[in-house]
C-alpha cells in the first residue's frame, strides 16, 4: 500500500483502495480496518472512515455491523451491469442534450467528438471523452439528473484509456458514429452508438480484470 502524505482527502484515500481493488491487491472478502488503512496511508481515522463510506455507497465494499468493512466480489454480471447503467444514464442525457440544444451547441459537441478518430494519446483521448460527456450532460440535464449523474463513479481508476488496453481504438471508431449522429440530430441513433461504444468497453474491461485474476 503506497503512502499518502498527511493532507490527502477521503477522495484520495478512495481512489487508493479502488486502484488496489482494480489491480487485485485487494480481493473480494478482503476485510477493510480503518486502523491498518489509516497506518499504511499514514492519514488519520477520519478521511478513511468516509471513504469506506463512499465506496460503500458505490458497492465496491460492504459494510457488516461490529465486523468491519469488506471488499466486494467483482464479477461478469457485476461489470456488464456497471456499464449498462452508465448506458443509460448517460444515453438518457445525450438523448435530451439533441432534443433540447441549439444546432449550435449541437455542431461543438458533434466537433468534439469528431475529433477522437485520429486522437492515439490516451491521455488526449481522455481529455477528449470527459469533454464531450460534460457537455452533453450540461445540455441534456437538470439539477435532479446532475445529482444522479455525478453519484455515478467508473470501475477503472486513473485514466481508462492507459489502463484498459483496446479502449482507445473503440473511442476512436465508436465516438465519431456518436458525433455523426448528434451532427444530424437523430438522437436514437446517437445513443445507440453511445451504448455500443459502452459495451465494447465493458468487454475490455472484463477482458484485463480477468487477466489479473480479479473477476469471480
Amino acid at each position: 500500500m503506497s503512502a499518502l502524505s498527511r493532507q490527502t482527502t477521503s477522495d484520495q484515500v478512495a481512489d487508493e483502495i479502488r486502484r488496489q481493488i482494480w489491480c487485485g491487491e485487494l480481493r473480494a472478502g478482503d476485510r477493510l480496518t480503518q486502523e491498518d488503512l489509516a497506518a499504511a496511508m499514514n492519514v488519520s481515522r477520519i478521511p478513511v472512515r468516509e471513504a469506506l463510506i463512499v465506496l460503500a455507497g458505490e458497492g465496491a465494499i460492504h459494510m457488516a455491523p461490529h465486523r468491519g468493512a469488506f471488499v466486494e466480489a467483482l464479477s461478469e454480471a457485476s461489470v456488464a451491469d456497471h456499464y449498462d447503467l452508465f448506458g443509460h444514464v448517460d444515453g438518457f442525457a445525450l438523448r435530451r442534450a439533441i432534443e433540447r440544444s441549439s444546432s449550435e451547441d449541437r455542431g461543438a459537441l458533434a466537433a468534439e467528438m469528431l475529433g477522437v478518430a485520429e486522437v492515439a494519446d490516451p491521455v488526449v483521448m481522455q481529455r477528449h471523452v470527459i469533454s464531450a460527456r460534460r457537455q452533453f450532460h450540461e445540455l441534456g440535464g437538470s439539477r435532479r439528473f446532475g445529482a444522479v449523474a455525478r453519484g455515478m463513479v467508473g470501475l477503472v481508476p486513473g485514466n481508462f484509456f492507459v489502463e484498459v488496453p483496446g479502449s482507445v481504438e473503440v473511442a476512436q471508431r465508436r465516438l465519431p458514429e456518436v458525433g455523426r449522429a448528434v451532427a444530424a440530430g437523430k438522437a436514437e441513433a446517437a445513443v445507440e452508438a453511445y451504448e455500443a461504444m459502452l459495451q465494447e468497453h465493458s468487454e475490455l474491461v472484463r477482458t484485463a480484470l480477468r487477466a489479473r485474476g480479479v473477476l469471480q
